[in-house]
């Protein structure tokens, strides 16, 4: 090798080592070692559970009024299950009285049949039982007597047994009986105030009825009527 060669090889092996020795001087990296004084370098990581715990919380409120919704729900669906229990306990309630009204409608319908055969032997349990009943077999005994035929016994005793049953009923009837004094039948007309003659109650609807009598076509109506008022307003 020559020495120009030689030389040429020399600075270009001592170029790169000065260059290597440029990139050594370099500052290395901090090394920590375990008995180095002071607080370590402390990162503070991002923090990913927030969201997670957000929306752990949010899901919660929603299955809160999830849940809160089902029980609202649960009261209004219990809250319709008592109202259908209450509506069908007054259908229940409606019915038995209608089945109560057609029981005594029925029996009411077999006094009169009773009191209208004039059998004697049942003429003291069938009259307890129409007094019993009160105002509402009134106009069915009216009704009654109506269909009667004049002019025999069997009749009058009717109509007898009739004026006493009212009268019977006691004075809280007096009104329902004064409104049986316009009744087209003199008979009935008859029979009604001979029961108020007894009863002796002075309410308007009486008083009226019986003034309005005065003047009725039949005589003997008047002149019950016409003794009837003079006693009410004597007080006797």
């Amino acid at each position: 090798m020559t020495p120009t060669r030689t030389l040429a090889v020399l600075v270009i092996l001592l170029g790169f080592s000065f260059a290597g020795c440029q990139e050594d001087s370099s500052e290395p990296p901090e090394v920590v070692h375990a008995n180095q004084v002071g607080p370590p370098e402390v990162r503070t990581p991002e923090v990913h559970g927030t969201p997670a715990t957000s929306k752990t919380a949010a899901g919660k409120t929603a299955a809160g009024k999830t849940a809160a919704g089902k029980t609202s729900a649960g009261k209004t669906a219990a809250g319709k299950t008592s109202a259908g229990k209450t509506a069908a306990g007054k259908t229940s309630a409606g019915k038995t009285s209608a089945g109560d009204q057609k029981a005594a409608d029925d029996r009411l319908a077999q006094l009169i049949a009773q009191f209208k055969s004039g059998d004697q032997a049942a003429q003291e349990r069938v009259d307890a039982a129409l007094v019993q009943a009160g105002q509402p077999a009134v106009p069915a005994i009216v009704a009654a007597l109506r269909e009667t035929k004049p002019g025999n016994a069997a009749t009058t005793r009717l109509f007898v047994r009739a004026s006493t049953i009212f009268e019977k009923m006691g004075p809280g009837s007096a009104d329902t009986i004064a409104g049986v004094v316009s009744d087209s039948d003199a008979r009935v007309r008859q029979t009604a105030l001979l029961a108020l003659s007894s009863l002796k109650v002075k309410t308007p609807k009486v008083i009226a009825a019986l003034e309005r009598a005065q003047t009725d076509p039949d005589r003997k109506v008047r002149l019950l009527a016409q003794v009837t008022l003079k006693e009410l307003r004597a007080g006797r």
